[in-house]
């Protein structure tokens, strides 16, 4: 379906320190699509790559349970 289920306020509210192996995974997705932090620090851009996965993490799982929840009823 690709529907959007986590808000940018959600995903910036569930948001978790993100590990050394997650940034490096940001870090490689961002050099596939040629996407480059414009100043110095790395660090906030690839955590955002991180965050934005982990949005489209959370949304996945919501609309597993609506299709989960849809199926029983």
């Amino acid at each position: 379906m690709n529907q959007i289920l986590c808000t940018p306020r959600e995903a910036v509210k569930y948001r978790q320190h993100r590990s050394p192996a997650e940034l490096e995974w940001a870090a490689h997705i961002a050099d596939l699509y040629s996407a480059h932090p414009i100043k110095r620090d790395a660090v906030n851009f690839y955590t955002f790559v991180a965050d934005v996965f982990a949005a489209g993490r959370i949304s996945g799982v919501r609309e597993e349970r609506a299709r989960r929840k849809g199926a029983a009823k």
